[in-house]
């Protein structure tokens, strides 16, 4: 890992841990407050806690931004572009299959409402 993205990701953690103290002392200071004091203090939570969860998932990338990987042999690439395809027809049959089986149901419902329309209207 680089100097560079090790001092972001500690930069980072230090940001979201200070916010965390930050949304802490503010549910402290909201007790006992207003209404419309409650009200400011849980935007300015909110506000905070959204910061919290975009340097979380900014923390996350700046991890794997990390990662290093080795590059595959022509052989596992093959191996993956064959069970790709398996994958796409399997999911490709499936689909085929249910929008057989709905076409199948719905025309069994249609018919019950058929049915229930012409009893319908014999009784009327």
């Amino acid at each position: 890992m680089s100097t560079d993205a090790e001092e972001l990701i500690e930069r980072n953690d230090a940001a979201i841990a200070a916010l965390n103290e930050a949304v802490e002392r503010l549910e402290e200071l909201r007790k006992g407050t207003d209404l419309d004091d409650r009200q400011r203090f849980d935007r300015e939570i909110d506000r905070a806690t959204e910061q919290i969860t975009d340097l979380e998932i900014l923390g996350g990338h700046l991890v794997a931004s990390t990662t290093v990987i080795d590059p595959i042999s022509p052989e596992t690439q093959e191996r993956l572009d064959i069970l790709a395809s398996r994958i796409d027809a399997a999911i490709l049959n499936d689909f085929k299959l249910h929008a057989a089986f709905e076409t199948v149901q719905d025309v069994i419902s249609f018919a019950g409402e058929i049915g229930t329309i012409i009893d319908d209207h014999k009784h009327a």
